[in-house]
């Protein structure tokens, strides 16, 4: 009579677990904002202790049992609950209540999305109505002056290479440039110039990769400076990190934003000229013998003014000796400054 009474026990704690078993289910969703588009990488919690996130569709499939509640967050939404019943889908709709107010929140390293206020280290953003506002030929030259501790060089030339340190000079024969990320993607910003030309001793300035970012394009441009802030960049952005954030089209904009602008310049000042000596190693000319008549002969070996004061002499110039040219074979002009110096060679630019 015991033994049976002993397996009658056994099998309804069987029969028991099973049941209990039998409620666990799989519980499939999709969440999606108030504007109908589904929200990825939301969480969804149980209270049994299940954790998932959804997908790109907003999609997410979790293991719970009947009875228990299914919490979802997302952030920049409130949270939303629901309990779990007999069904197996269920479509949660999540949008944000009037009296919610968010935080800022700034885009960091990996282009991770962090609430301003939970950040550990300093970061500063830049919207993209102040870089445009600056109608610079250059995306970072607009950052002079809207970012603390950050020393912004503009280029003299179009299409030249802008100077970027972020905290002071940290090396005296290495590069001293922060890396630039665009949209997650580091930017190649290698500045293929001379070294006298970085140093600003003369060259030809081709310019960096900064210089490709239209900055119609940029929607915010976040600065990180110090080592916490973008050590998941490592080696490379040991001088800091600029991440720019291009715009993507947004539902519900239907404006279309046209920018122009026209641009002048001219040259402010040039050195001071003389124009009392002319070209030559000597202040006397070199006097030649041609068909039994004497010349006097400019010396243009010498491409400064070391030569004769200007007074008129005739002397033959560089174009008298060609007997093919002969409106101007063995003529002699006049000694005398040039009536256009360097500063009529400048015209007007306009960009």
């Amino acid at each position: 009579m015991r033994r049976n009474l002993k397996n009658l026990f056994v099998l309804g704690s069987l029969l028991c677990g099973a049941s209990l078993f039998a409620q666990e289910k799989t519980v499939t969703g999709t969440v999606k904002d108030q504007d109908g588009l589904p929200v990825a990488d939301a969480v969804v919690k149980t209270s049994g202790g299940k954790e998932v996130y959804t997908d790109e569709n907003g999609s997410f499939s979790v293991e719970t049992n009947k009875g228990e509640v299914v919490t979802i967050e997302s952030f920049g939404l409130p949270t939303q609950t629901f309990m779990v019943g007999d069904q197996n889908t269920y479509s949660v709709t999540i949008a944000p209540s009037e009296d919610i107010q968010l935080g800022e929140a700034v885009v960091t390293a990996l282009g991770i999305t962090r609430d301003k206020k939970s950040l550990g280290y300093s970061s500063q953003e830049v919207k993209g109505d102040v870089v445009q506002a600056g109608r610079g030929s250059n995306a970072l030259q607009s950052l002079s002056g809207n970012v603390a501790g950050a020393q912004i060089t503009a280029p003299s030339t179009m299409g030249g290479s802008t100077r970027i340190v972020l905290r002071g000079i940290g090396s005296i024969t290495g590069e001293n440039r922060p890396l630039i990320v665009v949209d997650g993607i580091p930017l190649a910003n290698n500045n293929v110039n001379d070294s006298n030309t970085q140093r600003g001793g003369g060259g030809r300035d081709y310019g960096d990769g900064s210089f490709d970012i239209n900055p119609d394009d940029v929607e915010s441009v976040n600065v990180l400076k110090g080592g916490p802030a973008s050590a998941l960049y490592g080696a490379r952005a040991v001088n800091g990190v600029i991440m720019i954030t291009t715009k993507s089209g947004k539902k519900g904009r239907e404006e279309i934003v046209l920018n122009t602008g026209i641009a002048f310049e001219e040259i402010n000042q040039i050195p001071k000229l003389q124009n009392l000596y002319g070209g030559g190693y000597s202040d006397s000319f070199e006097t030649v013998n041609i068909g039994g008549r004497d010349f006097q002969i400019v010396d243009y070996t010498m491409d400064e003014s070391w030569g004769p004061k200007f007074n008129g002499q005739q002397v033959l110039h560089w174009d008298a000796f060609d007997p093919e040219f002969a409106s101007d074979y063995l003529q002699t002009r006049a000694w005398e400054a040039s009536k256009n110096d360097a500063k009529s060679f400048f015209k007007t630019g306009t960009t």
